[in-house]
């Protein structure tokens, strides 16, 4: 009886009232997070709706019986709400790996910059192509440990594809070292 009664659009329309507060103090706190709050919103509305279509869609040609309107209004605002809420959060996730390998590549660059001036002291040189080499390895390198490192440093799957040479590279040289410090010892 309850559910028959409430729109849940008109109780999705006060939260979002207030979500909309939570978005101003985020916006005031962080401007980025609202930028990336509000693409998610896009891609969450634009995903939802096909969602939905594609949904009637199957029911209809499934020959599901026809459901009551109070019914469909839920299964639409549910559809929508899970749209949102992965969209949302799949956005966030992809800003925090995007940001954790923009980091990497600044501190590979002050690192390479580091090692120029230490060498130029020295009086030697990094040939121009060896130094982007240098920057991608230490980048590489330093994302891996991000994605190594527990809590914030964790990366998704599809990442884990991406950097799984190098993981295979340290698991081999660290086999090696373990073999070499046995026949050593």
């Amino acid at each position: 009886a309850v559910l028959q009664s409430v729109n849940p659009y008109k109780i999705a329309e006060i939260f979002g009232g207030v979500w909309v507060g939570i978005s101003g103090c985020i916006a005031a706190a962080v401007a980025p997070s609202t930028q990336i709050l509000s693409f998610g919103m896009r891609v969450g509305e634009k995903l939802g709706s096909v969602c939905n279509a594609v949904l009637h869609s199957l029911c209809e040609r499934a020959g599901a019986p026809a459901v009551s309107e109070d019914v469909r209004k839920w299964q639409t605002f549910l559809v929508d709400f899970v749209c949102y809420a992965t969209s949302v959060t799949s956005t966030f996730y992809l800003q925090r790996v995007a940001n954790a390998f923009q980091g990497c590549l600044i501190g590979a660059s002050l690192i390479v910059e580091g090692a120029k001036v230490h060498l130029a002291a020295q009086g030697q040189d990094i040939p121009e192509h060896m130094q982007s080499t240098i920057q991608l390895a230490v980048c590489c390198i330093g994302f891996t440990w991000q994605y190594k490192s527990s809590g914030s440093g964790q990366v998704p799957g599809l990442v884990k594809l991406l950097i799984f040479p190098l993981c295979s590279l340290e698991k081999f040289l660290d086999f090696c070292a373990a073999r070499s410090s046995a026949t050593v010892g």
